[in-house]
This record gives structure tokens, sequence and C-alpha cells, in this order.
């Protein structure tokens, strides 16, 4: 009998070739296969007659089917096959591509629903068809319908996917999906069952309960993200930490520098110094806009704690950041004796003396991190600090581990949690717990300016022609940033065909691309560093960490598509030297709303000014960072507001009342992760 942790080869007419196909996104049992949502959905719920068609509609229609004809287009290798489709009001041709078994699938006399656009062909309407199925087909999951569209899987169609998923349902007993939240959270807030959720997400009757059932992914997301935080927090409030003085250290450690700090510096380190003289672990979230020195005050903590005996560990979301914030922190301390060490996926056992051993990462007195130190069996003790560079980039059981890592019988670390993006006090509080905030407003004066431009559509082409004469004359280098991976609709969407266009246009330079599910990030990036990369057309994965001083270009695609706060953070990547910067933000929608939020950005290179714009005209979802890469929530951060994230809260503190010891194992809230791939509801 098949149960949810079936493997996919189970089920009838999954064979090896498709399993390998579905584990690309890491598909790999029945579980997984029903938690795959869809992206987006069309509505083809209201059936058009053929007379009420016009250029441009995207509808459904329904009729019989009298002829198909196929024939040869003037282009190689191409196919058009035109079926005539008549209901009770006229007739249509409709039109298919590449597709000949389709006169023999369509039986003439017969009813269908298609589904697709109305566009004109020489001179007369006709019907792109998109999607179709036979009227007498019950579940018309294609068809006549919120129609589910997936994530790319490769050489899959979507209407294998979503035949696939139904007949899984079937298949699975509807006593294998037990209810994971708490009957008295599922009863107050009115949401549907788990297998109502799942059923729904699929193949939705309605959009009343279709929103009914994203509200629960919503749900269940932040419910398990506030469960960790408030447990967190009460672990922290109940322990001991060991006192720290920086002061002791403070005259010593500036001297270092080859700088002079800000003052917004010199004032936090003053806090962090207060906080961790304390006997109760320390949470305090440094928050400051890119460049702004954040790292140095971190910096100045952990050198505190090593003169003292004792060890840091410093997490940042990327191996790039990582070996950034190693070799600045081994400049810093080269004359100190401090052992640095470095922990990545691609580099296990790295060190400042070169050595090998994990016994030299295990005796670091600060060991720089990323994702990698959740999968090491080193064993960390007489750990007094822990730094967190972009808590949000870490998952809710990722801060647990880290808590669980680094205490030991007695004490726990103090807890430092650096942000780029501004985060309300009231915000972070609802978010993390007990937290006290920290800001560093004032920036270096080393910092090059950088000029940010609204592109018009009319005028792309010359900002085109602009860039390509600064990397030819002067050596320059370009980011190109896009909101979506694969292959789109919108030809400006997605890296892909991005990263093509570009290619044809610009065939005399060196143009390559980045996301975050390649597995040679590292190689890419070292190439761009070493200039053998003229533009580098990505993802927000560069939004952090990333320092190429001769990238001075910085063009974002789609702008529309990012909050304001992302926007700034992306700006940061250039003018980070002392050449200036440049930042082109390009919109395909002609909404003047979302033209006015993005030419906020002209104006104002203020990172807390925008945030609170973008806090205002978009909501928290978008300011904390809650984006497609990283971080737990994929579905709540365009509908998230404090009002909710306070009432289920709420609903957490009185789970925990009632059950100190409760545990909770979403089957619909997203696997962490650092895949870039889901929209959803976007």
């Amino acid at each position: 009998m098949l149960d949810l942790q079936s493997n996919l080869l189970e089920l009838p007419g999954i064979g090896p070739s498709t399993a390998i196909k579905l584990a690309t996104k890491n598909i790999e049992t029945v579980s997984n296969l029903l938690m795959f949502f869809p992206i987006r959905y069309k509505d083809f719920s209201q059936v058009s007659t053929i007379q009420s068609l016009q250029p441009g509609d995207d509808v459904s229609i329904r009729g019989i089917v009298q002829s198909c004809i196929s024939m040869r287009t003037k282009k190689r290798n191409l196919t058009m096959q035109r079926v005539l489709i008549q209901d009770n009001t006229k007739s249509i041709t409709a039109l298919f591509f590449n597709q000949p078994y389709i006169c023999s699938t369509l039986l003439r006399g017969s009813d269908y629903y298609f589904s697709g656009t109305v566009d004109k062909f020489s001179g007369s309407l006709v019907f792109k068809v998109a999607e179709y199925a036979q009227a007498q087909d019950s579940d018309a999951i294609h068809t006549s319908t919120l129609v589910p569209y997936y994530s790319t899987i490769d050489k899959m169609s979507v209407r294998y996917i979503r035949t696939l998923i139904q007949k899984t349902l079937k298949l699975v007993p509807k006593t294998m999906f037990t209810e994971t939240l708490p009957q008295l959270i599922v009863k107050k807030n009115r949401l549907p069952t788990l297998l109502e959720t799942i059923k729904t997400l699929h193949h939705p009757n309605s959009k009343q309960t279709l929103a009914l059932s994203r509200y629960r992914l919503v749900y269940e997301e932040l419910f398990q993200l506030l469960l960790t935080n408030v447990r967190i927090s009460k672990k922290r409030k109940n322990s001991l930490s060991r006192t720290i003085s920086i002061e002791k250290y403070r005259d010593i450690f500036e001297k270092t520098l080859p700088f002079v700090l800000t003052k917004d510096q010199s004032y936090v380190i003053d806090e962090l110094s207060a906080d961790m003289m304390k006997t109760n672990p320390m949470n305090r979230l440094v928050i400051g806009d890119v460049g702004c020195g954040k790292t140095v005050v971190a910096a100045c903590s952990a050198y505190a704690a090593a003169k003292q005996g004792f060890k840091t560990i410093f997490l940042v979301p990327t191996s790039v950041l990582a070996k950034q914030h190693f070799e600045t922190l081994t400049k810093i301390f080269a004359a100190q004796n401090i052992e640095i060490g470095l922990m990545t996926s691609a580099e296990q056992k790295t060190s400042i003396n070169s050595a090998v051993t994990e016994g030299v990462q295990q005796s670091a007195q600060i060991l720089i991190a990323t994702h990698a130190f959740f999968h090491t069996k080193l064993d960390y003790k007489n750990v007094a600090l822990v730094i967190v560079d972009e808590q949000h980039k870490f998952g809710t059981k990722q801060r647990e581990l880290l808590l669980e890592r680094t205490k030991d019988s007695k004490y726990i670390p103090h807890m430092i949690s650096l942000s780029a993006t501004p985060i309300p006090r009231t915000l972070a509080l609802t978010l993390y717990g007990s937290v006290d905030c920290s800001y560093i407003h004032t920036m270096p004066k080393i910092k090059a300016s950088v000029v940010t431009k609204f592109v018009e559509q009319v005028n792309k082409e010359k900002a085109y022609v602009w860039i390509y004469d600064r990397i030819r004359n002067n050596k320059e280098q370009v980011f190109v940033v896009c909101p979506l991976i694969e292959q789109s609709d919108n030809p400006t969407m997605s890296v892909e065909n991005v990263f093509e266009s570009l290619k044809r246009r610009f065939p005399d330079l060196i143009v390559d691309y980045l996301h975050g599910r390649l597995k040679h990030k590292e190689r890419i990036l070292h190439a761009f560093k070493e200039h053998a990369i003229d533009i580098l057309v990505s993802t927000t994965v560069i939004e952090v960490g990333i320092d190429i001083p001769n990238a001075t270009i910085m063009m974002i695609e789609s702008a529309q598509q990012f909050g304001l706060a992302q926007l700034h953070q992306l700006r940061g990547r250039v003018g980070r030297a002392e050449k200036k910067g440049y930042c082109f933000l390009f919109t395909d929608e002609n909404d003047v709303s979302s033209m006015d939020r993005i030419k906020l950005m002209e104006k104002s290179s203020d990172g807390f000014y925008l945030a609170q714009k973008d806090l205002e005209l978009r909501g928290p979802g978008n300011l904390i960072g809650l984006q497609q890469k990283g971080y737990i929530l994929h579905y709540a951060k365009n509908v998230l507001n404090i009002q909710l994230l306070e009432d289920i809260r709420a609903d957490v503190e009185k789970v925990l009342a009632n059950n100190p010891t409760f545990t909770y194992n979403s089957l619909i809230a997203p696997i962490e992760t650092e895949s870039e791939d889901i929209q959803y509801l976007n």
C-alpha cells in the first residue's frame, strides 16, 4: 500500500528515467510530489463563446472538432496543425505547432475544451491552444477551471505533471494525511484540513477555496518559523553566558585598523560592550546599510572573546562571503596571533596557517563558516560568541541547531546578528523574539557614489550602447540581475532568456550567467573577479557579500518584481571602491504606482528611508528579505503583515503553554533550501 514516504518508482507508470527528472526538483517520494505546489494559476473557469473572442484574449472555449490538417511552415523543422472548432455561435481555427499527433488525438465530431490566446493570422482570428481536454472529462484539470502551472521540469510537460499528481492523490489512502497542526488551532483559524489543502492547491474549484488553502500554507510557514523562534527565545532567557570585556581590548583592536571607526560604529560597540558584560546571553541585531562597516563591529567583539580565551563562530550564507570575511579578518589580525579558521562545503579544511586538519578547524579562535557548519561532526567547546551575517538566510531549524551545537553544560554564547536590510524594531521583536536592535547610519568616506537611473523602454537601447562603450573603453564590468532563472513568457524576466539575448547582442564580449542551482558558482564568480567575464547575468544570489571593485554597472531587469530594500542591496554591489557606480532599473510594466515606487531609488541612497517606503507600499514580507532563496518563507512573503505575525505568535504561545514539549513537523511548509525556483503566489 502506498504511503507518503513511498518511493516514486512504486507509482504506476514511473520508470527510472522519469524518476531521475523528478529528482532534479528534489521530488523522490510521494510526499515530495504532492508537496510540489503550483507556482501560478490561469483562470479558465469562464468559457467564452467563439463569437465574442477578441485579439489578445486569454480564455477557454468549448466546441466541436470539425477537421484537422497538419502542414509544414516556411520555417525549417516547424509544422502547424490547423483544427476547425465550432460552437453554437461561430467557428474558429485553432493552431498547434509541432504536434502532428493532434490530428489523430482529437476526434472529429467530439466536444472539447480549449484554453489559450486569441491572435490574428493572415487577417483572420485564430486560437493558439495552450491546453485542451474532452468536455466529458469530469476532472477537467487542464481547462475550464483555475489551471495550475508548475516550475519547469526537464522535458516534462505541465500537462503530464498535473495528471501524475491527480492520479497519485487518488492512490494514497486518506488516512495517510494526518493533521499536523493542533486541532484547537485548525478550529480557531477555520483552516481547511491538510488533505483539503493539498487537493485544492493542485485542482482548485473556486478562487475562494484556493484563497483558504493558500492561507493555510502561509499560516504553517509562519507557525513553524515562530514556534522555533519563541522556543529559542525562551531557552536564551533561562540560560547563562560568559562575561566578555570588550573595553579591555578595544584600543588595541582599533589601532590595528587602517581607518577610523565612524561615530555609529563606536556607539554600537559601546552597546555590545555593555551587553557582553552581563551573565545572561546577549541577542543583538546590528542593522546597517551595505558597506557601513558591520563586519568590523562584529570583529571587535570576536577579538575581545579570543583574547580572553573564548571562541567565536561567524556564520555567513555563502562561501564567497565566507572567503571575503576570512581574508579581511586575516589582514586585521595578522599581528595579533589570533587563529582564523574557514569552513565551507568546497574547502572543508582550510585555516589561516594552511593546515588542512579538522584539529586546526576545531582549535580556531574565530571560525568563519557557511551552512557546512551544520554538517560537520566536529565538537565545538568554549564558544562564547556567535555572529550570524544575514540571519534571514538561515532557516529556523538551522538556528535551533546552532544553539544546540554551541552551548555547553552551563553556558550558551552571546549572539550578534547582522543585517543590511533595515528592520523596524516591532517587526524584529515579532520575528526573532527577545532581541535588541542597533543601527549604523553613518557611512565610511571611502565608499564611492552610485548613480541610479530609471530607464524607460524607449531608452533601453541607448543604455546598452552606453554600457558597451564603458566595457570596451574603460574595461569595466557589468552585473545584470533578473528575478527568475528559467525561460519565461516575459523575455526580460529570466536569467536564461537575458543571457541568450546578450550573447547575441554582444558577440565580441564574454557573457556568462549565475544562479543558485549551479554547482560551480564559485568558479564563475572567481572568473568574474579576475576579469575573465565582461557581463554576468544573475539572479539575486549576488545580493549579499559579493565584492568585485571593477564591477561598476548594475542593470536590473523587471525591477518592479523587487522590493526597494532588495534593489538597494543589489545596487550596493557596485561603487564599492574608488570607481563611481551606475545602477540602471528597467521595467516592462506601465503601471504608474510601480514606476513611481522604483523612481524612489533615483531620489535616495538611504537604505533606511527606502526600507520604510517598502514597508508602507508593499508590507514587511519583502522588507525583511524573505525572498525566494534560502529563507524558510516562500509563500508568506507577499501577504505578510505585523498583525498576522502577532496573531500567529499568540497561537504559538498558547500551544507551548499547554504543551511545552510540543513538536511540529509540517508536511506542506516548504523544506529549507538554497533553491531559487519557488515564486509561489507571484
